[in-house]
């Protein structure tokens, strides 16, 4: 089975936790770490427990910021559980690779949702907080 692939639907609250971000060089490029929050639903595909779920935010970060900057995602972390047709869903651990976020869905007592169709009527999207780099001088 494919990778069921995630559509973000909204980015917002975006913070720099501790104030102005410390410049980081990468590649001979200041960059500064940001974070907010993407609300993300999977509509279309087949679950596959071996394969989790994916999805892309840095198009959506980038159209939503609006700056012309490009996004570099570091980090994610499930923070709010959705609602896909009437079931509570949430997500598990998320690896990042190449802008990719990988992460289990999880049912409502938190063991990984079964093998199956994705629900097209999604009440609530499930809220990550994704943590990126995007150059300071762009």
């Amino acid at each position: 089975m494919a990778i069921v692939e995630g559509t973000t639907v909204a980015v917002s609250q975006y913070t720099q936790a501790n104030g102005a971000s410390l410049l980081h060089t990468v590649g001979g490029v200041e960059n500064e770490v940001e974070s907010c929050m993407c609300s993300v639903q999977w509509i279309a595909g087949t679950y596959a427990q071996a394969d989790d779920a994916t999805f892309e935010p840095a198009q959506a970060i980038q159209e939503s910021k609006r700056s012309g900057k490009t996004i570099t995602i570091l980090q994610a972390a499930f923070i709010a559980s959705g609602d896909e047709d009437g079931a509570v869903v949430s997500a598990g651990a998320c690896t990042v690779a190449a802008n990719v976020i990988t992460c289990e869905l999880l049912q409502e007592d938190f063991t990984e949702r079964g093998n199956g169709a994705m629900g097209a009527d999604w009440d609530r999207p499930i809220a990550f907080q994704v943590t990126y780099r995007q150059a300071s001088n762009a």
